[in-house]
């Protein structure tokens, strides 16, 4: 990961290239190379995992709050995909608590996290830039594996596709369920204002 302003950037292409430099931790991506095409040469937007699935989440009217912690430099959303779409990653969301304090414009959610069993790592926001990056690192690679799996076929990819589909239902529906709060929230303050 590369430095910029004494901050660490979480970025995509340098995540492949350092992990292709590593033989015992590059035969995944390889594989991948074999079915898609080259890692090393594709923008993540590019990416089977990407245009297939994580762009699929959709962010529309709603604004997570990324890490506050000055380490990191990424686009919150990427890692939202990533997370949201990640297999081994469980979550939910919370209507920000200032954010409802003074609810104007669109709606402040954190993402809380629970990573593979673990007790919950607590709100994307809180996490150590180590935390984030591990979590970046995790996803690309379990999503590599999902798309050699696809391209495989047989019950494996069945399995893929019928996850992908699921996830992004479930985030669906927890997304409906958190715009109805947060409705309920701005009808409430304005309410108390006119009394």
């Amino acid at each position: 990961m590369e430095q910029d302003n004494n901050q660490m950037v979480i970025n995509f292409e340098d995540y492949v290239q350092e992990t292709m430099q590593h033989d015992s931790e590059c035969e995944q991506f390889l594989q991948y190379n074999e079915h898609y095409g080259s890692l090393e040469d594709t923008a993540l937007e590019d990416t089977e995992f990407y245009k297939n699935y994580l762009s699929r989440f959709d962010l529309t009217g709603i604004k997570v709050i990324g890490p506050k912690r000055n380490m990191l430099k990424f686009d919150p959303e990427l890692l939202t995909r990533f997370i949201l779409g990640s297999y081994a990653c469980d979550y939910h969301l919370e209507l920000d608590e200032d954010w409802m304090k003074n609810p104007k414009g669109t709606p402040l959610f954190n993402l809380v996290l629970n990573v593979g069993g673990e007790d919950s790592l607590g709100c994307l926001k809180d996490l150590w830039s180590y935390q984030a990056l591990g979590i970046f690192s995790a996803c690309i690679d379990e999503q590599v594996a999902a798309s050699i799996k696809l391209a495989e076929g047989g019950e494996d990819a069945e399995r893929v596709t019928e996850k992908r589909e699921k996830y992004i239902d479930l985030f669906e529906k927890r997304k409906k369920m958190l715009l109805a709060k947060a409705l309920v929230q701005i009808l409430k303050t304005k309410i108390t204002k006119e009394e």
